[in-house]
C-alpha cells in the first residue's frame, strides 16, 4: 500500500527489506513452518516467542477485545475452536477448575521437554527436515 502512496518515504521502504519483516511475510502470508522458521531466524523466534509478563498482558487485553467485539458484545460464547481453545489456554483464561489446571501444567511441561529434546538433536537453529 505504502508503495502506490505518493507519500511514501524513503525510510519505509528501506524496512520493507528488514529481517523482521520477511519472518513476519514468511508467517503471515506464506504459512511457513516452525522448523524452517528456527532454522532461518532463531534469534527473532525466540524473541517472538517470549511470554514475558508485559507480552502477556498484552495478548490477554487483544484477546478480551477480540472476544468482546465478535462474540461477547454479540450474546455469542466464544466458539471452542481448537485455536480458540489454545488462544484461551495460553493466557490461562480456559478451564479454570483445579483438573483443567493440572491438565494444562502436565500439557506445558510435556510440551517443553518436546522442545528441549527437538533443540538437543536438531539443535535450536538447525536445518528443517525436507519432507
Amino acid at each position: 500500500m505504502e508503495e502506490k502512496t505518493s507519500r511514501s518515504t524513503n525510510f519505509s521502504q528501506m524496512l520493507v527489506h528488514t529481517r523482521e519483516n520477511k519472518f513476519l511475510s514468511e508467517i503471515l502470508l506464506q504459512g511457513v513452518e516452525l522448523r524452517s522458521l528456527r532454522w532461518r531466524y532463531p534469534e527473532i523466534l525466540s524473541n517472538a516467542l517470549q511470554r514475558s509478563s508485559e507480552n502477556m498482558e498484552i495478548a490477554a487485553s487483544l484477546w478480551a477485545e477480540f472476544s468482546n467485539l465478535f462474540y461477547t458484545s454479540r450474546g455469542r460464547q466464544v466458539p471452542e475452536l481448537p485455536l480458540f481453545v489454545e488462544i484461551q489456554d495460553g493466557l490461562g483464561v480456559y478451564g479454570r477448575g483445579p483438573i483443567e489446571k493440572c491438565l494444562r501444567k502436565f500439557k506445558r511441561r510435556f510440551a517443553k521437554g518436546l522442545n528441549v529434546l527437538l533443540d538437543k538433536l536438531f539443535g535450536p537453529s538447525g536445518p528443517p527436515e525436507n519432507r
